[in-house]
């Protein structure tokens, strides 16, 4: 097994283990007991937990022994982000395990909507009026969430499930159902059968009933993205479910079928494309600002999570030359976050592949990594210039804590 082999078994394993973490039982997570479950070196071991913590993989809580826990699975634990720096100043350092285990009671206090850059900033709004939808008595209010592609609808409407989930205002039977109507732009047939759901023999070839969608949903949420892809006889069986909370199954018009359905819609379009019937049901409409429209330093920490999860994914650190940096940060992104992501994901992997070729452990991602359509027409320094200066994950996250601190402060003070 290589080293690159035994290093993934490593933090898989420490990955599973944190999913329940179990403080008082902490010595599981120590390097010489992955070692002995693992049938590897201690110091193996030890080395590759270390380089993670230091990447900000891992956490780290410096006792005797030391142990080591997955960060992203705390988080899933706690629905919060664990700060990668605490305790005795170092990344990912945590003086004792009571530290540790406050800081993920905190994070679980915490709104899931705290893991979404801005949503105490640019999205803060935002979310309060998610909150106010999926949290009305009974079976929530319908919300409509505005925004160019790309700018985070979908991901939005997803934590407003988790949210319900957190808080039990949505018990664990009920599902998150996901539907793009831009599908059914032209068969409006097919989405009201997959919608509602159809009795047997109730067209050649149904010869079972099946449930639609809103049953699939009864007590969770079914969003219903580019809605208004919809026909106009679509909408108007959409508003019906909306205000009566009733439907009929495809095939039996004689019964009424009733579900509490959470609905959250989404579009690109002016909210005028839709029906006037169906926008009256809707009591709460959200607009998601661009991402040009967005802070700086939102975009900064956008950028510098989507970085970190690449370095997850390939389980390699990347460094970024000043000059790819800033023009990322620079570019104006018509595809908003969406297209963001894209980009640092070809970034990565044509650096990535650089790095293969020339047997390098450590990839650097430098401006001729970056998307034609980034560098077309951009006038800077020269390329020697722009890549003297290489940028770590670490050193980034550090820039980022000073001024964040900068930026809320200089915001707050404008608000009195």
């Amino acid at each position: 097994m290589t080293g690159k082999d035994t290093r993934h078994q490593v933090l898989e394993y420490l990955e599973q283990i944190t999913e329940n973490t179990d403080f008082q039982s902490a010595e599981k997570y120590s390097a010489a007991s992955i070692a002995g479950r693992l049938n590897i070196s201690r110091t193996a071991a030890s080395q590759y937990l270390n380089e993670a913590a230091a990447a900000g993989i891992l956490v780290k809580v410096n006792t005797r022994p030391v142990y080591f826990f997955d960060r992203r699975a705390l988080e899933r634990k706690a629905y919060g982000s664990i700060p990668v720096q605490a305790g005795m100043g170092f990344q990912g350092n945590y003086s004792s395990l009571d530290e540790l285990e406050q800081e993920v009671l905190r994070a679980k206090d915490d709104s899931v909507f705290s893991r979404m850059i801005g949503s105490k900033g640019s999205l803060s709004y935002n979310v309060e009026q998610c909150k106010a939808a999926i949290t009305y008595p009974k079976a929530g209010l319908p919300i409509l969430l505005l925004g160019e592609t790309g700018t985070g609808k979908s991901y939005l409407a997803r934590m407003m499930y988790e949210y319900a989930r957190q808080k039990d205002i949505i018990g664990p039977e009920g599902q998150y159902v996901s539907v793009n109507c831009a599908e059914y732009a032209n068969n409006a047939e097919l989405f009201l059968t997959n919608l509602f759901g159809y009795r047997k023999g109730a067209y050649t070839g149904a010869d079972k009933d099946r449930k639609g969608l809103i049953a699939m949903s009864d007590g969770g949420v079914l969003f219903l993205d580019e809605v208004h892809c919809l026909s106009s006889q679509c909408q108007e069986k959409l508003f019906h479910f909306m205000d009566k909370g009733q439907y009929h199954m495809v095939g039996d018009n004689e019964r009424w079928y009733t579900a509490r359905t959470r609905i959250v819609m989404a579009t690109t379009e002016n909210p005028m494309a839709l029906r006037k019937p169906l926008t009256r049901r809707i009591p709460l409409v959200t607009r998601l600002a661009a991402l040009e429209d967005r802070p700086q330093q939102e975009k900064k920490e956008i950028l510098y999570s989507l970085l970190c999860q690449e370095e997850q994914r390939i389980e390699r650190q990347i460094r970024i030359v000043g000059g790819a940096y800033h023009r990322i940060l620079e570019y104006q992104f018509s595809g908003n976050v969406g297209e963001m992501v894209n980009c640092v994901r070809t970034c990565s992997a044509n650096a990535y592949l650089d790095s293969q070729r020339h047997g390098e452990e450590q990839m650097t991602i430098y401006m001729h990594h970056l998307p034609d359509y980034v560098l077309k027409n951009y006038v800077g320094q020269s390329e020697e210039t722009e890549e003297k200066s290489v940028l770590t994950m670490e050193e980034l996250r550090k820039e980022l804590q000073v001024q964040k601190k900068i930026y809320l402060f200089n915001r707050d003070l404008l608000r009195q």
